[in-house]
């Protein structure tokens, strides 16, 4: 893991310890591990759980509303655990984009709903839910 990936804020292992990220606190990276995106990570995040579908493995859908861009736009940010893809817009009725991009980390979900919303979203962030 290298400083470019991260965002001041990103949550982080250091040494074992969950904390969030900063510059200031003299990192050394060879100590630093991402965090795996998980449902658990997601529904602290202020996700919910709107569809489940069982195959051969079990898939789950999760959204949340998010406020894009300078309009306010309202629009949901979903996401499939395990991740296979993530789509914003109405997913339901196929007003969406499809995201091509891996998201496994939870510093990668931050930093996307910060590129998307301009805000940042921690644990206790639930004014978006």
């Amino acid at each position: 893991m290298t400083a470019k990936e991260l965002r001041i804020g990103n949550y982080v292992y250091f040494q074992d310890t969950l904390l969030k990220f900063d510059f200031e606190s003299g990192w050394n990276f060879d100590y630093i591990k991402p965090i795996p995106l998980t449902e658990e990570w997601l529904l602290k995040f202020g996700f919910k759980e709107v569809k489940r579908y069982t195959h051969d493995y079990e898939e789950k859908i999760y959204s949340k509303s998010i406020i894009v861009g300078s309009e306010n736009h309202c629009e949901t940010l979903t996401i499939s655990m395990p991740f296979k893809v993530g789509f914003i817009g109405d997913y339901f009725s196929d007003e969406c984009y499809t995201l091509n991009i891996d998201i496994n980390n939870v510093h990668q979900l931050q930093n996307l709903y910060f590129a998307l919303t301009n805000e940042e979203l921690y644990e206790s962030n639930t004014s978006q839910s």
